[in-house]
């Protein structure tokens, strides 16, 4: 297939915070902050990748091989060969802050090699999404938008979309310290107390059912976690206190998102104080030494979508 074939295309893929709490690799939200990746198709060996404004400059060479690594495997899926590219990136994600950059890049990439050649399955995209990624609960919820749960090994996934309800917002403290996901799973324990797992299998169920009801008032038992939040909090200053800031100053639950630092909290529009409390978190970050950006927005309920 020529390069002329095919006309350019467009991949925009929002931002995720994973886990929510108990959901441990198991819960994501689609956030509206955006990963935009334009590919022209080239000649046989062509393989350039630009990273352009935004938080893209924060990509180093690493992510020029994620960048090629995944978009050679969407063409793979597609039956593509002997097609080259030219990649733009353009990302105002932050790096390594626990909101998915990675999973949207790979997810932006398999959906750009995808497009050309036969129809691929999503299923097939979410599988080798998750097999690059490790795990696929940021990239489901980069693929679909919304609230979405993710069970099964990386062949055999079952995924589903659970309805938001409109009232509920998100509040976010992102620090600038980056926190690497490797370095952060690296830390946690190979095994847990039975009791632990009870735990966090009962508050990831009543999770699902107030965000199904609308029942926001069970969301700061529901977010409480034993899994994984305890020693991620250990390396991140400022990070537990700015959970409890958050549900002083009005979050109905809070929690680490993903593997941090950023923390992130779910809060009633009706209440009126979603700023309130994306402040009070920035507040706590700052009195540990801690300089934090925060945001106020709905979850992002588009996922990642194709503009050619």
């Amino acid at each position: 297939m020529s390069p002329q074939a095919k006309s350019d295309v467009r991949i925009v893929v929002p931002a995720t915070s994973a886990n929510l709490g108990a959901g441990f690799d198991v819960f994501a939200m689609a956030l509206p902050l955006f990963l935009t990746l334009d590919v022209s198709w080239a000649d046989a060996g062509c393989r350039a990748v630009t990273f352009s404004s935004g938080r893209a400059s924060e990509l180093h060479r690493d992510g020029a091989e994620m960048a090629q690594t995944a978009i050679e495997a969407g063409l793979r899926l597609s039956g593509v060969a002997d097609v080259g590219y030219s990649i733009t990136i353009r990302s105002d994600i932050p790096l390594a802050r626990g909101m998915g950059s990675s999973a949207a890049l790979r997810v932006a990439c398999l959906l750009a090699g995808g497009s050309l050649g036969e129809a691929v399955p999503q299923a097939a995209i979410i599988a080798e999404a998750a097999r690059l990624e490790g795990h696929a609960d940021n990239c489901v919820a980069a693929l679909l938008g919304g609230f979405v749960i993710v069970v099964g090994e990386t062949d055999d996934l079952f995924h589903v979309r659970i309805p938001l309800p409109e009232e509920l917002i998100v509040s976010a403290a992102v620090p600038e310290q980056p926190i690497l996901t490797q370095f952060s799973r690296n830390t946690l324990p190979q095994s847990v107390p039975l009791n632990h797992a009870v735990y966090n299998l009962g508050r990831s169920a009543l999770f699902v059912a107030a965000i199904q009801q609308g029942n926001f008032d069970l969301l700061r038992e529901a977010m409480k976690d034993k899994l994984h939040q305890r020693e991620r909090l250990k390396s991140i200053p400022g990070a537990e206190v700015a959970i409890e800031s958050a549900l002083s100053a009005g979050a109905k639950g809070a929690a680490l998102s993903g593997s941090g630092p950023t923390v992130i909290a779910l809060c009633d529009r009706r209440d009126g104080r979603g700023k309130e409390v994306s402040l009070a978190m920035r507040e706590a970050f700052a009195s540990a030494g801690m300089h934090a950006s925060s945001f106020v927005f709905a979850p992002e309920r588009r996922g990642a979508h194709i503009e050619s």
